[in-house]
């Protein structure tokens, strides 16, 4: 029980590690996306992107940028006007009228990777969207949480010796125990975002616990084992 708590209480606290990095970042956009000075259609995407700057400099974000409905697209870091219409989180973002996060990609501002969040413009009659890049580094530090040595040498101290040892299964009495990882059937949940708890014996004859969770106002699933 105290290995189930344990873990339950290091998933939460990495999914709201993560929930506060995107929630920064959508609240933000969500503040731009409703200001009519940057909507504006009348003005040229270079004209409205000056009023984004000030926020990018307040929140210290690497990348703001708006676009048309085309996906002609200006931001804080290029003076000139780039189409982003064939990325697909433009795409989606107009097409499903709402908030999307990209894969990760690679930054040639810092050198780095990040994730870019865009969301439509809100009540735009000719549409267009908002968008923003998060770290990489930052979401990297958040998962870190997952591997507190705090954590680890919790479970050390009071598991030593053979507590850890589970040669005779039949001590769990839980319906979803499996002898092995049943990789195939949790392949298939990862794919198709299923989420799952499963206990496990290792071929160390460790218990071993597996989940799969989605991360609050994210497409992203949080996958924790200890």
């Amino acid at each position: 029980m105290r290995i189930h708590n344990l873990l339950i209480r290091n998933r939460i606290a990495t999914e709201n590690n993560i929930t506060n990095i995107i929630s920064k970042h959508t609240n933000l956009l969500t503040a731009i996306s409703n200001d009519n000075t940057v909507k504006n259609q009348l003005s040229l995407l270079s004209q409205r992107i000056e009023y984004v700057r000030p926020y990018q400099e307040a929140f210290n974000i690497e990348i703001l940028g708006i676009s048309d409905l085309k996906g002609n697209a200006a931001t804080t870091y290029n003076d000139s006007i780039e189409n982003i219409s064939y990325r697909r989180y433009f795409q989606q973002a107009i097409e499903n009228n709402k908030l999307t996060i990209s894969n990760l990609i690679h930054s040639p501002i810092s050198n780095s990777y990040v994730y870019i969040i865009c969301k439509p413009f809100a009540n735009s009659v000719e549409g267009g969207t908002i968008f923003a890049s998060v770290s990489y580094d930052e979401i990297k530090k958040a998962l870190s949480y997952q591997e507190n040595t705090s954590i680890k040498n919790n479970l050390l101290n009071d598991y030593k010796g053979t507590q850890n040892n589970c040669k005779n299964i039949n001590i769990l009495k839980i319906n979803k125990l499996y002898t092995s990882l049943d990789s195939t059937k949790i392949s298939y949940n990862i794919k198709n975002k299923i989420a799952f708890s499963y206990y496990a014996i290792n071929n160390k004859y460790q218990i071993e616990r597996l989940t799969l969770h989605q991360i609050k106002n994210t497409p992203w699933y949080l996958v924790s084992t200890i």
